[in-house]
């Protein structure tokens, strides 16, 4: 908040075609902005937009979704800090991790797996 920018990363953005993700990415930023004034009175006015610079990850297309969420992680508020050139170790134990996160939820009902449990408790 306090540079009044919304910072966009997206695994896919490519600095050729930077407006067809401004004109695409746009909507969703309006969509959250309302969103979130429902429920804290910032003033928008004023905000900029700012396209991260493009994630250098190799196939980001088959797997943006996770390649975005290590992006998020990793964003400085500047810049990514590091390079998703060898991606393949970096995504398997990241989703490992995400799968962990997500099944370790309190209110999650579901059974978490053997392999996590051996390995917590190894």
């Amino acid at each position: 908040m306090k540079n009044r920018t919304v910072h966009v990363i997206d695994p896919l953005f490519a600095l050729g075609r930077a407006a067809d993700f401004v004109s695409t990415h746009g909507p969703n930023i309006t969509k959250l902005q309302n969103a979130l004034a429902k429920c804290w009175l910032p003033d928008w006015d004023g905000w900029k937009q700012n396209f991260v610079l493009p994630i250098d990850a190799p196939d980001a297309s088959k797997q943006s979704g996770l390649i975005c969420l290590m992006a998020v992680r990793d964003f400085d508020g500047t810049e990514i800090r590091q390079s998703y050139n060898d991606s393949t170790d970096k995504l398997a134990g990241f989703r490992v991790n995400m799968l962990y996160e997500l099944m370790s939820i309190e209110q999650n009902g579901a059974k978490l797996p053997e392999a996590f449990i051996h390995s917590v408790d190894d």
